[in-house]
């Protein structure tokens, strides 16, 4: 039968579980390629990350899941939802979305040519006090001097895949042109420094990391290798460097003879609670289930003489021996035994809010005493 007993002061423990997730793009001809994985699901688009996994399955036609808001005087709408298109619906109409959303990495080229003022360099300008945060770590992260009127290729990688933050000395760069490796840049001083370790330019720093972020600022225009390719999207050939790295989706003319890579680990932080159950000796020693009692009773239970609406359970009912004899044609030694298959976890008003089950059920005995950990990821 089932039994409750309370977990003791040492029986439950909560802990933090700090996973590292490994990632690699493989970038070229204008297509992402996340971890070597294509068409995970239907509606899934290659080199994406998918937020809630909705929809990943259901072909065109199909009828499909949606978020949804009503406009009403609160003016909550969808992140997705044009601010000109919600102001022109009327008050009590329904607003939907889509599903699936996704997400990718995504690249942006500053260009000095664009001047300070330039609209194109606002989203790097708003970062100032972000690189210059960093600036305990490496001389390389002061904005004024580095980034303000340079050349940046700014890498942004999406907070659902590294989580709190990019594990530091995980990222690792590269450049194939026609199958051979003629670039790679490493954190390899775990300071946020990418450093080129191929080539002539091995050991200069091409740029930098931002961590807790998820940015990568690329500012080295030095020649990574005697090679060329379409990099700017036009039909100029130009040599390979770094402030070129991940424009395989550049322009009308993508290059084609160059695959790029990028490598990082995140950082997720996942509470876990762990909580102990106890099998004590002479316990457990009962079940409710039918097979428990021994077929050749008959009428387990009997009416009072007394109060003919009552009914009382026979107090000698006699219990299968389930103890298997290890001799032919000879029964074993009558003893109490049960076998547990499920353990389930009850909130302070005894409601079932969670089932462990085993992967084999455990003979428990009379002289047996079991423990089972149970770890559940919050």
């Amino acid at each position: 039968m089932s039994y409750l007993r309370e977990f003791g002061p040492n029986d439950i423990y909560v802990n933090e579980l700090r996973t590292h997730p490994q990632y690699e793009f493989v970038m070229w001809n204008g297509t992402e390629y996340l971890n070597n994985r294509k068409h995970e699901g239907i509606d899934i688009k290659t080199g994406t990350v998918n937020l809630y996994e909705y929809n990943v399955n259901r072909a065109a036609g199909e009828a499909r899941i949606f978020p949804f808001v009503e406009k009403a005087g609160s003016l909550i709408r969808l992140n997705s939802t044009p601010v000109s298109s919600f102001s022109g619906s009327t008050y009590g109409s329904t607003i939907q979305g889509e599903y699936p959303l996704t997400s990718s990495i995504a690249r942006q080229l500053f260009n000095a040519s664009d001047g300070l003022g330039a609209s194109e360099r606002l989203r790097l300008h708003a970062m100032r006090t972000t690189f210059d945060y960093y600036k305990y770590l490496s001389p390389v992260y002061d904005y004024e001097t580095y980034y303000s009127g340079s050349d940046v290729n700014l890498i942004s990688i999406p907070s659902i895949m590294f989580g709190s933050r990019i594990k530091p000395g995980s990222l690792d760069l590269k450049i194939f042109h026609s199958g051979t490796l003629v670039g790679r840049a490493k954190d390899i001083r775990r300071n946020g420094e990418l450093i080129c370790i191929t080539g002539s330019n091995s050991g200069s720093v091409v740029g930098v990391a931002l961590y807790g972020e998820g940015f990568l600022a690329l500012t080295s225009s030095d020649t990574v290798a005697a090679v060329n390719d379409t990099y700017t999207g036009t039909a100029a050939r130009v040599t390979a460097s770094w402030i070129y790295f991940g424009s395989h989706h550049q322009g009308t003319n993508k290059p084609r003879e160059t695959v790029f890579s990028l490598e990082f680990k995140g950082t997720h932080t996942v509470p876990v609670v762990t909580m102990m159950a106890h099998a004590n000796r002479g316990e457990l020693n009962n079940s409710l289930n039918p097979t428990f009692i021994s077929s050749s009773v008959s009428g387990s239970v009997r009416l009072t003489s007394n109060n003919s609406a009552s009914f009382v359970e026979d107090d000698e009912i006699p219990i299968k021996n389930t103890v298997k004899s290890p001799f032919t044609n000879t029964t074993a030694s009558f003893e109490k035994q049960t076998f547990i298959s499920k353990v389930g976890i009850y909130d302070e008003n005894r409601n079932l809010i969670a089932i462990a089950k085993l992967a084999q059920p455990i003979r428990k005995r009379e002289e047996d005493a079991y423990t089972f950990k149970l770890k559940l990821d919050l």
